[in-house]
């Protein structure tokens, strides 16, 4: 329990200092058109329900899109296991009038993962773990501050396409909603000499 409130009271720091210097960075943003190549984040916010999820992503040069890769360690209420996901991200901030760049503004794109989940119960047997896949889409709005520091805000909608068994995973039924904040940091293009 201990764990969980220092978490969040760090998770809250930090969202609390990227907040302070929105308004001020964004402006120096905006007048120096920094491009961003890459990024790494983390959802702090998730280490409070012992859920660790890092991304990476990688701007496609001369286009307004992205990838990402990552991964997830799971061990909350019984339910223990690994995630890879991956993503595809169009930045529309041309469409809904921002003038970010990418890997800033407002993104949407499709979405998989695929992951090994365990229930850890002594009144269950071994056939409670398996392999499931995951497809849909995200959204996300990221925001870069001074000196990298990043702060996403995102939020996932996908459908189970493999579940390892109905009663031990029943949200292949109901589809899965994810959300949360990322922090992390992101790096500007290297200039050419």
């Amino acid at each position: 329990m201990k764990n969980k409130i220092f978490t969040a009271v760090i998770a809250a720091l930090l969202i609390g200092f990227c907040f302070s210097n929105t308004a001020e960075a964004q402006k120096v943003a905006k007048k120096k058109k920094i491009k961003y190549s890459r990024s790494i984040t983390v959802n702090p916010v998730g280490l409070a329900f012992n859920n660790l999820q890092i991304t990476y992503e990688q701007r496609i040069p001369k286009k307004q899109n992205s990838w990402t890769v990552g991964g997830i360690w799971n061990d909350y209420n019984g339910y223990y296991g690994y995630e890879a996901h991956g993503s595809y991200r169009w930045y529309l901030n041309k469409q809904i009038g921002q003038k970010y760049l990418p890997l800033e503004g407002f993104s949407a794109g499709p979405a998989i993962s695929m992951g090994y989940f365990m229930l850890q119960s002594d009144a269950v047997d071994a056939a409670n773990e398996g392999l499931g896949i995951t497809l849909g889409g995200e959204v996300a709005y990221k925001m870069i501050f001074a000196k990298g520091l990043t702060m996403e805000f995102y939020g996932c909608v996908r459908a189970m396409v493999l579940t390892p068994d109905d009663e031990f995973y029943p949200m292949d039924k109901y589809g899965i909603f994810s959300a949360g904040v990322n922090l992390g940091y992101s790096m500007p293009i290297a200039k050419k000499k």
